[in-house]
């Protein structure tokens, strides 16, 4: 029993330690991320930012949005900011990431024809 209660202990005082190093310059080492997906069968777009914890985590918030559908992917990852276009001509799906939107608008633009879909950025 004693054991027990010493690995409660142990794991609680771990949580408290990882909250307390929760700090601003944490937040702003880019451990928060965004993405945005896309169905690609009806163009809808959906976005999650501000994911603690990596760009793994962050694509499947935006998946989680896109349901069920096959037709879904998330095609653009992001620490700063984040854009996705459609090239109407190419018939292709563009993107972008950088540190401000016009720097990833700017990628996501790729083709003369591309028209962006959906830009996004984090708050921390």
């Amino acid at each position: 029993m004693k054991l027990i209660k010493t690995l409660a202990l142990s794991v609680f005082a771990s949580g408290v330690a990882m909250t307390a190093a929760m700090t601003p310059a944490a937040y702003a080492s880019g451990s928060y991320y965004g993405a945005i997906a896309v169905d690609r069968s009806t163009g809808e777009t959906y976005v999650a930012i501000d994911v603690w914890g990596g760009a793994y985590g962050a694509q499947f918030a935006a998946l989680k949005q896109c349901g069920e559908r096959s037709s879904c992917a998330a095609i653009q990852s992001f620490s700063q900011c984040g854009a996705v276009a459609y090239s109407p001509g190419a018939q292709n799906w563009t993107w972008g990431a950088g540190s401000d939107l016009q720097a990833a608008e700017g990628q996501a633009l790729h083709y003369t024809d591309s028209i962006l879909k959906r830009e996004a950025c984090n708050t921390y």
